[in-house]
């Protein structure tokens, strides 16, 4: 069964959601205003080569809508085979058969289930090598605006294969001093606070380079979809019961709490009023148990926030630095 097929299916039984119900990504090209700016102002192989270095950009950001409608299918997939298994064995209600739409849907599940975890480390692994080829195409367009012979050797220093490199050598103090863009600096360290915690994190820990094995764990309605990757213990029940009892002095409602996921949330919440050393054994936890995957839409959102902030200051500069240059 093709994929196609399994979309049809899913979506003519009248159970699930449709896909209008879940947010769409805007894939809308937020930095080709930018580049496009520069044809016939650079030469012809530089403008080459800073268009494919957009090509590959825009190629991996428009991956991203159609990972997330993937996923969408497969979440409808999964709501359906829910609808019919609780219509078929709900305690007290009548046994029957299936009916020949039901058991293909029900087929379909038990052969493509396991779309869902593929599609969404897919998402995040995607997002992760887009933000590493967003700082390629950055430094490319810092240095077509570098005006002065001696900013080249600075330029060069600056990191473009790993966007946590880049992200922290624009946030350095001291490298400010040389770079001059104080714009775009603020634009990096006022919308890019998303990328170590929901995106690099996430990758690294729940995906890429998952040190200890974990559970996939869903949470799915009808307008929302929650999935972590955890890996519950009695030893990481330790740990964090010695957190409850060391703090429900401090914060009363820990007291009866035995849910080892909500006290987890709880101190994530409150990790500003705990000592250093317990943030740490906090973390350790968390890296060990895992955690939820963020909002995907949300994330997607401030992902293209940041880009269309970007090609808007790079405008500015090219209408401030350019406008008055004759084209080559």
């Amino acid at each position: 069964m093709s994929y196609q097929s399994k979309k049809q299916i899913t979506y003519g039984m009248g159970l699930v959601m449709l896909s209008g119900d879940f947010i769409k990504l805007n894939s809308k090209n937020t930095l080709s205003e930018i580049v496009e700016k520069f044809r016939g102002f650079i030469s012809d192989e530089n403008f080459g080569e800073l268009s494919m270095l957009h090509r590959t950009f825009m190629m991996t950001f428009k991956f991203l809508p159609e990972i997330w409608n993937r996923i969408v299918e497969d979440v409808e997939l999964e709501v359906s085979y829910g609808d019919i298994y609780a219509d078929l064995y709900a305690p007290g209600g009548v046994e029957r058969e299936p009916t020949g739409k039901e058991l293909e849907i029900l087929k379909a599940w038990r052969k493509y289930r396991y779309l869902l975890n593929l599609d969404v480390e897919d998402w995040f692994i995607h997002s992760f090598i887009l933000m590493d080829k967003y700082a390629k195409l950055a430094k490319r367009l810092t240095r077509l605006f570098s005006q002065k012979p001696d900013e080249s050797k600075l330029i060069d220093k600056i990191p473009h294969k790993n966007f946590y490199r880049y992200k922290k050598y624009y946030l350095n103090t001291e490298n400010q001093r040389f770079l001059g863009y104080s714009k775009y600096t603020e634009i990096v360290r006022k919308n890019t606070d998303w990328y170590v915690k929901e995106l690099k994190d996430v990758r690294d820990d729940l995906i890429q380079h998952e040190n200890i094995p974990k559970f996939w764990g869903y949470s799915i309605s009808r307008n929302k979809i929650r999935l972590s990757r955890f890996r519950h213990s009695r030893r990481l029940r330790e740990k964090i019961e010695a957190l409850k009892d060391k703090y429900k002095k401090v914060f009363p409602q820990l007291e009866g709490e035995k849910n080892f996921f909500k006290l987890m949330d709880f101190f994530e919440k409150n990790i500003s009023h705990m000592d250093e050393k317990d943030i740490t054994k906090l973390k350790d936890v968390k890296k060990m148990w895992g955690g939820r995957f963020p909002d995907i839409p949300k994330l997607f959102g401030k992902m293209s926030k940041f880009f269309s902030l970007v090609n808007d200051h790079f405008v500015q500069r090219f209408e401030n630095e350019f406008k008055k240059t004759d084209p080559l």
